[in-house]
């Protein structure tokens, strides 16, 4: 079964290492060959829910595992002064694994079978006719299987194509993230600090060595902003610089590290998620990770929710491997009211924030 996949970020290539591992034939259409954006750090889920979704993915679990924060060895810094005490976890089932982004994408990417990746192409047409379907990118280059899955992202092109109406929201934040040159501040743990109802202001935690071996430090900035109108986006997401008062009440060794990180790694956005979907599956297409169901940052499920996806879909493909309508069906039905949940949840926790 020939099986399209676009989107070359961590979910569309976590999805195409699932299927090529159980025997499928996998391409994936991606529109660039450098990185999706500046390196930053990812919270994945928590070894309990990770291990059924990495199962018979043997070599890319050791290395994620070697590559990641290690679970047990994780340090939960005292919520009011990083100078303070150190909680060690005492269980690596409720403490997610840390990895910077570029490491996941680049063990992603080592662990596909060669060429399966083709760069550099812009999806400009999905036409689907009797159970195929025939894709077509710009300079004349096109595409025809069996399936198709959109993990293009929180800016899906193939849902404009699709015609399916999904309009972004903005929850009323704005954060700020980067990687910061600084291994000492928070040497192999986390930091979280929370403000009034329990609104995450600041997240932080170790990644680990860059490839020229400088120890760096995630960080990500949340700040209440009010909701902008569309056309006022672009200059709002490319402002870097933080309002009166963003980092009151830091540890001033969090302060002085955010300070110095270079102005021109650091990104910065709106939080934005949208009304669940009614559907997962539009013909032979399937929609996976952001590009279906974006969700608030609250409960740290972006990732995760997209590899569930990824794994749910390889299932019900082995099961119904004979009739593709019914392994989508079954994919549809088992993961939709899943996935409206998750962002039912999330919501509420960004709305109370």
């Amino acid at each position: 079964m020939p099986i399209a996949v676009v989107g070359g970020g961590v979910t569309g290539l976590f999805t195409a290492l699932v299927l090529q591992q159980r025997g499928y034939q996998v391409t994936v259409f991606d529109t660039t060959t450098r990185p999706h954006s500046a390196d930053y750090g990812l919270c994945l889920s928590p070894a309990a829910q990770l291990t059924p979704l990495l199962c018979g993915l043997v070599d890319f679990t050791q290395a994620l595992l070697t590559a990641g924060l290690s679970q047990s060895e994780t340090l939960f810094f005292d919520a009011d002064s990083i100078d303070g005490n150190t909680e060690e976890s005492s269980s690596g089932l409720i403490t997610p694994l840390q990895i910077r982004s570029s490491m996941l994408l680049g063990l992603l990417r080592s662990s596909l079978q060669p060429q399966t990746i083709i760069p550099d192409v812009v999806l400009q047409g999905v036409h689907q006719q009797r159970g195929r379907i025939e894709l077509e990118f710009a300079g004349r280059r096109g595409w025809q299987g069996e399936l198709l899955i959109a993990a293009d992202g929180l800016h899906s092109r193939t849902l404009d194509l699709l015609e399916v109406e999904r309009p972004l929201i903005d929850l009323g934040q704005r954060f700020w993230r980067a990687l910061a040159d600084d291994g000492s501040v928070l040497r192999g743990g986390v930091f979280h600090r929370y403000g009034s109802h329990d609104t995450l202001r600041l997240t932080a935690f170790d990644v680990g060595p860059d490839p020229c071996g400088c120890e760096q430090t995630h960080w990500c900035l949340f700040v209440a902003s009010p909701a902008v109108r569309r056309s006022e986006r672009l200059e709002s997401v490319t402002q870097r610089s933080f309002p009166p008062g963003a980092l009151q009440g830091l540890p001033e060794s969090i302060v002085q590290m955010i300070q110095l990180t270079d102005p021109s790694s650091i990104t910065t956005g709106r939080i934005m998620d949208a009304e669940p979907l009614d559907q997962l599956v539009y013909g032979n297409v399937a929609l996976f990770g952001d590009a279906a169901h974006p969700m608030a940052p609250t409960q740290a499920r972006g990732v995760s929710s997209g590899f569930e996806d990824a794994v749910v879909l390889a299932d019900s493909l082995d099961r119904h491997r004979h009739d593709l309508e019914a392994a989508l069906g079954d994919f549809q039905q088992r993961r939709l009211p899943v996935v409206k949940q998750q962002q039912r949840l999330s919501r509420q926790e960004q709305e109370v924030a």
